[in-house]
């Protein structure tokens, strides 16, 4: 939770498209003793490097272990919210990037769409949420918000130990 390295492992398999490879376990045992509690993420790459996927995970030694959560202090995510061009009549896309500026992770991370009032859009579709920023750390969101008389105006988030915030979007200026 100190944003040190405790271990790394990376495996290279060849595995064909809708199937399943299982990989050695990753031992946690020796960091659960020493830490108590620890996050571990996966990341998957194609061949070529491109993420095609990524998960933080918070592993604990036993029940108690996940109080250590509560002592995370809160950390500051900026939030850059802009409409890309694939603007239409039914429908906004916006980018969203988070970036944790904290010396800790910022963990359970969500954005929520708002309207000028400050009132929940619904409908609205999210590639991503949820997402667990290491510090210094940025994601990127891509939205698709519904256009019409009630806009995606304003980004709020909210996270475990993020700083809440609301943002306005940036529409236009392409």
């Amino acid at each position: 939770l100190d944003n040190r390295l405790l271990a790394e492992r990376v495996d290279a398999a060849a595995v064909a498209a809708n199937s399943v490879t299982t990989l050695a376990p990753f031992d946690l045992d020796s960091m659960l003793a020493r830490e108590g509690l620890v996050l571990v993420r996966l990341t998957l790459t194609d061949s070529r490097g491109a993420l095609l996927s990524q998960n933080t995970y918070w592993q604990g030694r036993d029940a108690a272990s996940y109080r250590r959560l509560n002592d995370l202090a809160p950390q500051s995510v900026a939030i850059a919210a802009r409409a890309s061009a694939h603007d239409s009549g039914a429908e906004a896309r916006l980018d969203v990037v988070l970036t944790n500026r904290g010396r800790e992770p910022a963990l359970a991370v969500k954005i929520t769409m708002l309207d000028a009032r400050g009132e929940r859009v619904l409908p609205v579709y999210y590639d991503d949420n949820y997402v667990a920023l290491l510090p210094g750390e940025s994601r990127r969101i891509e939205v698709q918000c519904p256009a019409g008389s009630t806009p995606c105006a304003k980004v709020a988030l909210r996270g475990w130990n993020a700083e809440p915030l609301e943002v306005p979007v940036v529409y236009g200026g392409r």
